[in-house]
């Protein structure tokens, strides 16, 4: 049991020295907000590129800070032709989801009574209810489903070398 704790401290120790020492980041600095976003290597950032319309999804290989470029698994990509980052909210996703499968299974259960019972009407209220849901869920998923940082707009992007050791790569 000793034994098995040396093992998890040592790697413990080893593993926060290897983070310590690669430490270049992507900095997200939205405007109002003290706290920054910090985008790290090895990361997937979804992004759109200036002058075009479509998204990007990509992993991070490197940074390189002097350059000002991302390199990135399939290509590179200068940080001044970065011109949004997107990231998606799971939580807001999920409730979205999962109203809208409610208001669906209200729906779909209302009109299956309504047709196989002689008890069992379907109402104004029990539509109201389902299509509630439906759209309360949709609108959850379409607005805080997904958030935008845009370059000179509502954010800044910055590569950061936060290194306390000079790095000799770059």
């Amino acid at each position: 049991m000793f034994q098995l704790k040396v093992f998890y401290f040592i790697f413990i120790i080893s593993w926060s020295c290897c983070n310590l020492l690669s430490q270049r980041v992507l900095s997200i600095e939205v405007k109002n907000e003290i706290e920054t976003i910090k985008i790290y290597e090895g990361q997937t950032i979804v992004f759109q590129i200036r002058g075009s319309s479509e998204w990007f999804e990509d992993k991070i290989n490197e940074f390189l800070v002097n350059d000002t470029t991302i390199l990135l698994a399939n290509s590179m990509l200068h940080i001044r032709d970065l011109a949004s980052i997107r990231f998606e909210n799971g939580t807001a996703q999920g409730i979205g989801k999962t109203l809208v499968t409610f208001g669906s299974a209200w729906l779909l259960y209302g009109g299956f009574a309504h047709f196989r019972s002689e008890n069992y009407k379907f109402t104004w209220g029990t539509f109201a209810i389902g299509a509630t849901a439906i759209g309360v869920g949709l609108l959850t998923t379409k607005v805080a489903g997904k958030k935008y940082f845009r370059a000179n707009k509502n954010a800044r992007f910055r590569l950061l070398d936060l290194n306390f050791v000079e790095d000799k790569r770059n």
